[in-house]
């Protein structure tokens, strides 16, 4: 099913308005789209999609869509359809362009640090179960530093990517005092996958910077007093373990059970 076939069945479904993370999380659980066609962004594609098609959808509040018309969903004809090549290629312009304003354009938070291979980087993530994992090892910005308390070092990543910094912490002074780490990426996420490895400075804005350290730190420092979270952020990944490690802890197993018979 395409895209917004699949945004409008929702919406029908749930007759009420939703918030476009909502949507796409219906929409995976729902089987509107399978995990080959979910790509690496489905949040910011959904999203994309609301903000681009008022004919169908209109806004009522900050993320949150309703259907134009409820009757829109009825179209049966289009649930087995997939989007053409020119429509991937439209889809792809959007989420670009979905990133473009925002100077933090996507995090990870309290990753855990053994759940990295730090032979290797990799910072594997992705922003839901079945989509499509993203390599951020070569990503740049802010990180943060956690024990099982609090946020005990901050740093940035400019000079070298985020994946560097956090290995170099692990054999400094810091190196047995945190377990987990968050992170804040400067550059975007294509529709496959990729990072986008540029920085447009002329979107740059002092109203973006505001929005990007008021994120910040209400996400790192989870103040109690904020019932809201940062204002027009990029998009969050969840950690994915290395294949690595999950193949060193199966075969470790194995060996454990080989010594016990």
């Amino acid at each position: 099913m395409k895209w917004v076939d699949a945004i409008i069945a929702v919406l029908q479904a749930e007759n009420a308005p939703m918030h476009y993370l909502d949507i796409a999380n219906k929409i995976i659980e729902l089987g509107y789209r399978k995990a080959n066609e979910l790509g690496a962004t489905p949040e910011a594609t959904v999203s994309a999609q609301l903000s681009t098609n008022p004919i169908f959808f209109e806004r009522i509040d900050k993320g949150v869509y309703k259907l134009v018309n409820n009757n829109l969903g009825s179209r049966p004809e289009l649930k087995k359809l997939t989007e053409t090549k020119a429509e991937k290629q439209k889809i792809s312009k959007i989420v670009d362009e979905f990133q473009r304003d925002l100077l933090i354009k996507n995090f990870g938070m309290f990753w855990s640090r053994t759940n990295v291979d730090w032979k290797t980087m990799n910072l594997l993530g992705s922003q839901t179960e079945n989509a499509k994992t993203v390599n951020f090892k070569e990503q740049v910005g802010i990180y943060m530093l956690h024990d099982a308390r609090e946020v005990i070092y901050v740093g940035q990543a400019i000079k070298q990517p985020i994946s560097k910094r956090l290995a170099d912490h692990c054999k400094d002074r810091l190196s047995g005092r945190w377990d987990r780490f968050s992170w804040f990426g400067f550059y975007g996420v294509n529709e496959e996958g990729e990072l986008v490895k540029n920085f447009d400075k002329n979107n740059f804005t002092i109203e973006n910077f505001a929005n990007a350290i008021e994120a910040l730190l209400i996400e790192g420092l989870e103040p109690r007093q904020n019932r809201k979270s940062g204002n027009e952020f990029g998009m969050e990944f969840l950690q994915r373990e290395d294949e690595n490690l999950q193949k060193e802890k199966f075969n470790k197993q194995i060996l454990e059970r080989l010594l016990k018979n």
